[in-house]
């Protein structure tokens, strides 16, 4: 049988099969889609009040990131810009009990040197016990195993 001049390998064949559909659609998407000018006269029809929104938005956004820039320009959005730093809170507060007879002297830093050590020692009998409940299990493993 003579080879046929012209010969379509079964990988193009599968890849414009493949193909087809998405031409369609893309041909019916150009066909069918509003002009640019169409879609942004139906846009200011149904969403003109969200547009003017982003818009007065935008505009506040763009004062308060000048305001960053340029601290004691305006008192009141320094106030915001506070505001807005410290998470929405109107004030920092403390997480822990201060005393105030203790704090910054010398009999405060003997107080918190011995709370330490105390700390360090509970810390270590905790370890040793740990230790020596391990210890003692590995050993009664190996009485059983005998």
């Amino acid at each position: 049988m003579p080879n046929p001049k012209f010969q379509v390998t079964t990988h193009f064949l599968g890849f414009a099969t493949a193909c087809i559909p998405c031409c369609y659609y893309a041909y019916y998407l150009d066909q069918n889609t509003p002009s640019d000018e169409e879609f942004e006269v139906m846009l200011r029809e149904k969403y003109s009040d969200n547009i003017q929104k982003s818009r007065n938005q935008r505009n506040d956004m763009i004062q308060f990131f000048d305001g960053i820039k340029n601290p004691g320009s305006n008192e009141e959005m320094e106030r915001k810009i506070q505001e807005v730093l410290r998470g929405g809170r109107g004030s920092t507060k403390r997480h822990y009990a201060v005393d105030e007879k203790l704090y910054g002297t010398e009999e405060g830093v003997k107080v918190r040197t011995e709370a330490e050590k105390e700390a360090q020692l509970q810390l270590e009998k905790k370890n040793d016990a740990r230790l020596k409940k391990e210890n003692d299990g590995k050993k009664k493993k190996k009485k059983k195993k005998k």
